[in-house]
Order: C-alpha cells, then sequence, then structure tokens
C-alpha cells in the first residue's frame, strides 16, 4: 500500500502532484515606478507522512507584519541596506482540478511605499 493510500490527507491531498502554470504576473518596484513581469513556473507538492485534515476546496492564508512580535518579518542583506518590507500576505486555494495564489508585500524602496504583488492560476502536469 502506497503512503498517499495509507494517509488521509483530506482536502490537502488535492494539492499533492505537479502543477504548470504560464499566467504568473509580478509588479515589482521600479526607481521610476513599477516593473511588469510574466513568468511560468511549476509547484510540485509531495506527501509527508500521516495528517487529518478536514474535506472540501482548501484555503491556505498566511501573513506577517514588521511589527508583530509573533508573526514578524525577516530580510534579506539586501532588504536591510536598500529598503524595508513592512507585511507580507498570501493566499493559496486548491480546489476543482485548479490552484490559485496571490501574494502583495508591502515595501518601503526608492523614497515611496510599494504594493509589490505576485498572482498565478495553475493546472495539474
Amino acid at each position: 500500500m502506497s503512503e498517499m493510500n495509507a494517509v488521509d490527507f483530506g482536502s490537502l491531498e488535492a494539492l499533492i502532484g505537479v502543477w504548470n502554470g504560464d499566467g504568473g504576473r509580478d509588479v515589482a518596484p521600479d526607481p521610476d515606478g513599477e516593473e511588469i513581469n510574466p513568468y511560468f513556473e511549476t509547484i510540485t507538492y509531495s506527501t509527508v507522512g500521516n495528517v487529518t485534515n478536514a474535506e472540501g476546496r482548501t484555503v491556505i492564508a498566511v501573513a506577517a507584519h514588521i511589527d508583530d512580535d509573533s508573526w514578524n518579518i525577516i530580510q534579506s542583506l539586501f532588504m536591510q541596506e536598500n529598503a524595508t518590507t513592512i507585511s507580507f500576505k498570501r493566499q493559496v486555494v486548491v480546489g476543482n482540478g485548479s490552484l490559485y495564489y496571490a501574494q502583495t508585500t508591502m515595501i518601503k524602496i526608492y523614497g515611496k511605499t510599494f504594493e509589490h504583488t505576485e498572482q498565478n492560476s495553475l493546472a495539474p502536469a
């Protein structure tokens, strides 16, 4: 019996596999405004062991803020020297044969506050 058949992954079972998406959109800060770049990506989810989850559509949401003691933000050396990440939030929705995510990072850079966003819809490979 395979590990996946022996474990009840509940609604997270829909995530297991390889997902491809070619409609990604990255809006990033630029000294003169914003830079928009399309992208393609592959995300792979694999099993990890015994878990119990609820059934149905799965929504995973996370958020962090620079001033939050419980969910603080750790920044790269570049960001420490050139900018400040103020907040981050990401939502992943999986169900009905698709995986969608959207994330927003609020950044102080180039003398202004910028909303850096990424989003994409992916389908099973």
